[in-house]
C-alpha cells in the first residue's frame, strides 16, 4: 500500500478539505482507499458526508480500530479521529512521545491491497500526531496557501527534511486573478521545481456549496475547477505510486 500523509504547518489551508477531495476522486477511479483522521479536531467525517463520530482510531485499542471504519458512497474506507475523554487523549500523547512509530506498527497489520493507497489527514505541524503521520507516510504531502507564511513553511520543512525524494508541495485555494497568487505559485514553482507540484488547486466556490449540501463536489459540481484539479492531483498521486512500487 501507498502512504500519503497530507500535513500543513498553518491552519485553514483547506488539508481536511482535500484530504476529502482526493479521497473520492481515487475512489472514483476504482482504487481501494483508505481515509484516516489523524487530528483531534475529528472533522474529516463531516467532509466525507458522515455526520460527526465519536468512536475511531483514538478511543479504540489495540487491533480494533478498523471496527469504527465507514464505507462513503465513493467506496471510500474511513476511520474518524474519534471523540476521547481528556484523560485518553493524554494517554495517547504519551505514547507517540514514547512510540513515534505507533501508526505505522498499526497499518503494517493491515490487511490492505498493494495497489490501495491510505491518505491520512494529519494534525497541523508541529504537533506528535502530524509527526506520527510522517513516520508512517511513503510520501509527505505539504499543503500551503499562495501566501508567504506558507512559502516559508514550506522553506522551513524542505531544509529540515533528509530526503527530497518523499516529500512534495501544493498550493490551494489559488486566485489566478490576484499578483500575489500569482507571484507566489511562480515562486514556488521555480524555488522548488522538483518538490512542487506545477498545478495547484484553484480557488472555488463550488467547495464550500458542496459541503454545504452534504456532498462530494464531484457529485454536486462535475465541471467545476476544483474537481478538475484534484482529479488532477489524484491522478499525479497514482503516477507516484506506479513509480515508487518499480
Amino acid at each position: 500500500m501507498f502512504i500519503v500523509a497530507l500535513c500543513s504547518t498553518c491552519g485553514g489551508v483547506g488539508r481536511t478539505t482535500v484530504t476529502a477531495g482526493l479521497s473520492s476522486a481515487l475512489g472514483r477511479k476504482g482504487r481501494r482507499v483508505l481515509a484516516i483522521d489523524l487530528d483531534p479536531q475529528n472533522m474529516l467525517g463531516l467532509h466525507l458526508g458522515i455526520n460527526l463520530l465519536s468512536d475511531g482510531l483514538a478511543t479504540s485499542s489495540g487491533d480494533t480500530w478498523m471496527e469504527t471504519s465507514w464505507r462513503t458512497s465513493d467506496g471510500v474506507d474511513f476511520v474518524p479521529f474519534g471523540n476521547p475523554s481528556a484523560d485518553v487523549a493524554w494517554q495517547l500523547e504519551v505514547e507517540l512521545k514514547r512510540d513515534p512509530g505507533w501508526l505505522s506498527q498499526r497499518l503494517s497489520r493491515l490487511d490492505f491491497p498493494d495497489e490501495g493507497i491510505v491518505l491520512i489527514d494529519s494534525a497541523r505541524l508541529p504537533s506528535r500526531w502530524g509527526e506520527a503521520a510522517r513516520h508512517a507516510a511513503d510520501l509527505t504531502l505539504f499543503l500551503g496557501h499562495p501566501d508567504p507564511g506558507s512559502l516559508g513553511g514550506f522553506d522551513a520543512l524542505s531544509r529540515g527534511s533528509k530526503s527530497q525524494d518523499n516529500i512534495a508541495f501544493l498550493l490551494n485555494d489559488v486566485d489566478p486573478t490576484r499578483t500575489l497568487h500569482r507571484d507566489a505559485l511562480l515562486l514556488a514553482r521555480n524555488r522548488w521545481p522538483d518538490t512542487c507540484l506545477q498545478y495547484p488547486i484553484h480557488r472555488d466556490e463550488a467547495v464550500a456549496e458542496a459541503l454545504a449540501h452534504g456532498q462530494s463536489i464531484f457529485d454536486y459540481a462535475t465541471r467545476a475547477q476544483a474537481a478538475h484539479d484534484l482529479q488532477g492531483v489524484a491522478t499525479w498521486l497514482l503516477n507516484r505510486h506506479s513509480m515508487t512500487a518499480r
